[in-house]
């Protein structure tokens, strides 16, 4: 009898907490645009606009691409991610004031970051506020100048080659292939060269501890990815990680002994990891030829977590972007034969003026870098942008008080699928990116890499190692459609970026 006037008495609590957090709900968070006179989507107790996202029937993009479309004849509409209120920015000059003009007040992502519990997440990616200035303008002197991608071009170029001998087997055998896995080990073998000198041998090793690592990170469970993205504080409150343990020590164990081996064999390369050495010995980089940078006596040198975090945040970066575009890109040279002839035709006639690959050679490539661009357009790999608003603010031309804390959502992939900036958007058309097109449009239609201050500090790097990847994969080889090539493609619906789900298989051959 005990036992049971127990459990009435806790289902009656539950039943009251269910009733008071819907009610809560009901009143106060789903009122939340309508006080304001904001048009907003209907939202559903308890997740708010996210439903198709929790059931895994679309991932988050889509969710906001088809909002887009459905309420773009207003400037912005009203959302909810679970209890947060959002706003979807619709208006090309309202993203320019949110990500550039009006930066002050949206300069986070508004992510999970908990240094203390998850030392990892302290990465520039993550890193918010005062912190993410500052180690953005220490940590600016990374791949994008003209001397450290010269520097890099050789070990690119033999990781090219690599991958060119890779393939030759699957390609003489006409094979069917994967080529999702296999841009994730070619990209991690590329990070880990370059940025830390480290021989991973992903491609040759595809279940590598560096290949397993990284993509965890990228498919880790649902929920946490919600919270990650929207409702960060539920994970800082109950302490939950969002890099798992075993990731974390593999990580610090390789950079310890990495910043170790080099002190003792006194070894200095021109890369990523030796920013970090010197960040954490001196609390400043010296710059390109010798230049020394104006620093103050008293610098705050980093920890070796933060070191460890940071080269962490590069190594995510690195290779998951370049490797859904390389997927993606392929696929869609596969199925426009047209398209990957003029490709080929341009590697061939541009190789053979400068006698192979160079680096002269890889700039002058001007229709590979209109393909790169335009597979970007139609896949950019973060469908959405956060940014988090810091301080209440007016938005310029409406009468509408953004308040502290909401989440601007820019819907990068319903904005880049808009045919009224892109005519026949589900076409893959490389020449919307000649110079002529790109000036004859709003530069707010545009955004794979985000835009404004918080833009992606490795463009030209990125699109360097993804036109060398691109030169290597197609030089001797073509691509058509296999058996098991979708005719649609399904995204992985657990992760937050623009990912096929069960990769994308080609089939690769010889070329006549």
């Amino acid at each position: 009898m005990a036992i049971f006037w127990i459990l009435s008495e806790l289902i009656c609590v539950l039943i009251f907490i269910i009733i008071g957090t819907y009610l809560y709900y009901k009143i106060y968070v789903f009122n939340f645009w309508s006080k304001r006179g904001v048009p907003y989507v209907k939202p559903m107790f308890p997740v708010g606009n996210l439903l198709d996202a929790i059931l895994k029937r679309k991932i988050f993009g889509e969710i906001f691409a088809e909002i887009y479309f459905k309420y773009k004849k207003f400037p912005y509409i009203g959302t909810f991610s679970m209890y947060k209120p959002n706003l979807v920015i619709n208006d090309p000059d309202l993203i320019r004031f949110v990500l550039a003009q009006g930066f002050t007040n949206f300069q986070d992502h508004g992510y999970y970051c908990n240094e203390k519990d998850d030392p990892l997440s302290g990465n520039l990616l993550l890193l918010h506020g005062k912190k993410w200035r500052n180690m953005r303008l220490r940590l600016s002197p990374t791949f994008n100048t003209n001397g450290k991608i010269k520097y890099m071009f050789a070990i690119l170029r033999d990781k090219g080659y690599a991958l060119e001998e890779f393939l030759a087997y699957k390609a003489e055998n006409k094979n069917e292939i994967e080529i999702k896995d296999i841009a994730c080990s070619f990209f991690i073998d590329v990070i880990m060269s370059t940025a830390f000198g480290i021989e991973s041998n992903c491609l040759k090793d595809p279940k590598s501890e560096f290949n397993r690592s990284g993509r965890m990170f990228f498919s880790t469970n649902l929920l946490k990815n919600v919270m990650m993205l929207f409702t960060p504080k539920i994970l800082d409150i109950f302490s939950i990680p969002v890099i798992g343990k075993n990731i974390s020590e593999f990580f610090i164990n390789v950079f310890k002994t990495t910043v170790e081996y080099r002190k003792v064999n006194n070894i200095v390369r021109d890369d990523f990891l030796n920013l970090i050495i010197q960040m954490i010995e001196n609390g400043y980089v010296e710059y390109d030829e010798g230049k020394k940078p104006n620093v103050q006596k008293k610098v705050k040198k980093f920890t070796m977590l933060e070191g460890v975090a940071h080269s962490y945040g590069y190594y995510l970066a690195g290779f998951e972007s370049p490797s859904t575009t390389l997927t993606f890109c392929l696929y869609e040279l596969a199925l426009n034969q047209d398209i990957q002839q003029k490709v080929h035709d341009e590697i061939d006639m541009i190789l053979e003026r400068h006698d192979g690959i160079t680096n002269e050679a890889i700039n002058e490539m001007s229709y590979l870098q209109m393909v790169i661009l335009e597979t970007l357009r139609k896949y950019p790999t973060l469908p959405i942008l956060n940014r988090i608003c810091n301080k209440d603010i007016e938005l310029p031309n409406y009468n509408i008080v953004v308040p502290v804390g909401t989440i601007m959502l820019i819907p990068v992939l319903g904005i880049q699928r808009d045919p009224e900036y892109y005519p026949e958007p589900n076409k893959f058309i490389p020449e919307r990116f000649t110079d002529e097109e790109i000036r004859s449009r709003n530069q707010y239609t545009y955004m794979p890499f985000g835009e404004g201050p918080r833009i992606c500090p490795g463009i030209r790097f990125g699109i360097v190692e993804m036109k060398i990847a691109l030169v290597n994969a197609l030089r001797k080889y073509e691509y058509f459609p296999g058996s098991n090539t979708p005719t649609e493609i399904k995204y992985l619906k657990r992760g937050f970026t623009l990912s096929p789900e069960n990769g994308i298989h080609l089939q690769i051959q010889l070329r006549n």
